[in-house]
């Protein structure tokens, strides 16, 4: 590898956006010109920040693009002479999403946190409603409701909130889940148990839905993502039985929403992520601890295992979930309706 010495002016293209990796870039603003010393450690920590953060973080960092490649991976080339030092741009997909009005459930951690991040970040004005709020207050272009979603008013109180404000909804995202492994089984699940997994993973969808669509066909558009699991389908569990049972009948919705409605402007769509590193699963009583404890090792051997049962031997980030939830409301997507969208490192391997 060759020597990494001085090297010409990096140019931050001006009307593409701003990096700003843990300091190394504090100096750089639009269109100006920042001389950068190639010092090879200065780097290396650049280019381990941009990985940490690939697709998160938004509010502070982006990934950078050059030619069609990821930032890091370019930034590579240009360092040691590959291709020679050129200027760095980022091209952003404008998805359209500028002033729309979205709902995002269970919005204040995990995939509905990502979720609002990436639809703020694209210019929506969004309504983040959960129990708590904490993670939602210093968002830009995010407005905290502190709800009960699982109370049967609670979703309804977030659209209506939502209207109240701005006159309409033109994004809602069903996000709001709970899952509680069920080691008993089928036997030691009770009905009570499974009217609370269908409550939580199904009803609360189906009332922000009920509450959302009159609006959407007056004003002859809309659209709906409803964040399921790969639970749902997918080597159907004992442990999840409740919750993967609540979370096909919100499949069956999805597409037959999709049937009604799509002809009137509304386009409903679902993703069923895999295992996912959020609190569902890594946080104290998760699932990751759940199966620690019913198999008796401990949380971070039973996140290993499951890790390596996925062929990219990794779980899913919020963000990336987050992202698809920000394209799929767009109209970048215009004629994308009724899908089911898997984001699961290829761990189902049917066609």
């Amino acid at each position: 590898m060759p020597s990494v010495g001085a090297c010409d002016p990096i140019v931050i293209g001006e009307g593409r956006g701003y990096a700003d990796a843990d300091g190394l870039l504090s100096d750089a603003e639009v269109g100006r010109t920042v001389d950068l010393p190639l010092q090879k450690e200065a780097f290396d920590r650049l280019l381990e920040t941009a990985d940490q953060h690939h697709l998160g973080e938004r509010r502070r960092k982006q990934l950078w693009i050059v030619s069609n490649q990821r930032f890091d991976s370019a930034l590579t080339d240009i360092i040691y002479g590959t291709r020679g030092l050129r200027e760095v741009r980022v091209d952003v997909m404008d998805l359209h999403l500028e002033n729309k009005i979205a709902v995002v459930t269970g919005a204040n951690r995990g995939i509905g946190l990502a979720a609002t991040e990436a639809l703020a970040a694209e210019g929506a004005r969004v309504l983040a409603g959960s129990r708590s709020t904490d993670n939602l207050v210093e968002l830009d272009g995010v407005t905290p409701v502190a709800v009960d979603l699982a109370t049967p008013e609670g979703p309804a109180q977030l659209v209506q909130r939502a209207v109240e404000e701005h006159g309409r909804v033109d994004v809602l995202v069903n996000n709001v889940g709970a899952l509680r492994v069920r080691t008993g089984g089928f036997l030691g699940t009770s009905d009570e148990e499974f009217e609370w997994a269908m409550q939580m993973n199904f009803f609360t969808a189906l009332k922000a839905t009920r509450a959302v669509l009159p609006g959407m066909v007056d004003q002859g558009s809309g659209a709906i993502v409803n964040v399921a699991s790969l639970m749902a389908f997918f080597q159907p569990d004992p442990g999840t039985i409740d919750y993967g049972a609540a979370k096909a009948a919100l499949l069956n919705l999805n597409k037959t929403l999709s049937q009604e409605f799509g002809p009137q402007g509304i386009r409903t769509n679902a993703i069923s992520p895999g295992p996912v590193g959020t609190d569902m699963w890594f946080a104290e009583g998760g699932v990751a601890e759940t199966i620690a404890d019913a198999t008796g090792v401990d949380s971070e051997t039973a996140r290993t295992d499951v890790a390596a049962g996925i062929p990219t031997r990794q779980f899913s980030t919020a963000e990336e979930v987050g992202d698809l939830i920000a394209y799929l409301a767009s109209d970048r997507s215009i004629n994308v309706n009724g899908s089911n969208f898997v984001i699961d490192g290829g761990l189902v391997q049917t066609m």
